[in-house]
């Protein structure tokens, strides 16, 4: 949502709570079970009669700040909508597709078979987190490069078939098994936009990032040559 409102209004606006509390805040997770033991956000813990693991309520402050950034977001886009053309209101409207298609069929999903949410947390949050970098990634592409920004790829469509597969309860193919799979390409696919745009940078640089090449041996004896006639000099 932040890169959504950089790309129109040109400023990154990360609200109150930002990028640095949220990696102190993540910093905290970990560093809390190494200091009182590995089941420390399982230990139940009651406010105002109402008890659940401190997971769950720290689940409270994260989700508020995620709201927040996206009603910060939403607010930024809307004022620079309502001064710009039609044209400006529709392009800004239609490039929330992808997050919203992602988040709402991803959600839908996950709540038809809570057993991936459960079981396999790891390939949820891999496979959800990847689709949304590689969102990201090309939010700030677009937007260096001032070209229009797709609303459309081919890791999306998965998703409308992991919906009917839940719903037939694994009949299609195995959930897990799909589930694995789905977070496999979501790596790949965001993977291959990251080298695809290094390559396209370091080709207009015109300069090398995974390789640095050696000159021909005939070179490096005339540089050792040169070197060696420097030295008697000196």
């Amino acid at each position: 949502m932040s890169q959504w409102d950089v790309y129109f209004t040109g400023v990154l606006d990360l609200w109150y709570v930002n990028v640095t509390e949220a990696q102190f805040f993540g910093m905290l997770i970990q560093i809390m079970p190494g200091i009182f033991g590995a089941g420390f956000w399982l230990m139940p813990y009651t406010i105002y009669g109402h008890t659940y693991p401190l997971y769950y309520w720290a689940l409270i402050p994260s989700s508020l700040t995620c709201l927040g950034f996206s009603l910060s977001s939403i607010i930024n886009v809307t004022n620079y909508a309502l001064q710009h053309d039609e044209k400006e209101r529709n392009k800004a409207v239609t490039y929330t597709f992808p997050l919203i298609y992602t988040v709402t069929l991803f959600s839908i999903w996950c709540y038809l078979s809570p057993h991936l949410l459960k079981n396999y947390i790891h390939h949820t949050a891999i496979c959800l987190g990847f689709l949304i970098c590689n969102y990201v990634g090309r939010f700030v592409t677009a937007r260096v490069c001032k070209l229009p920004y797709d609303i459309f790829y081919y890791n999306m469509i998965p998703l409308p078939i992991a919906i009917i597969n839940a719903l037939t309860k694994g009949t299609i193919i195995n959930e897990v098994l799909f589930l694995k799979l789905y977070a496999l390409v979501a790596v790949l696919s965001y993977l291959h936009f990251c080298l695809c745009l290094i390559q396209d940078m370091t080709t207009h640089l015109k300069i090398r990032c995974f390789k640095i090449p050696y000159p021909p041996p005939s070179v490096l004896r005339k540089m050792q040559q040169e070197k060696e006639e420097k030295d008697k000099k000196n």
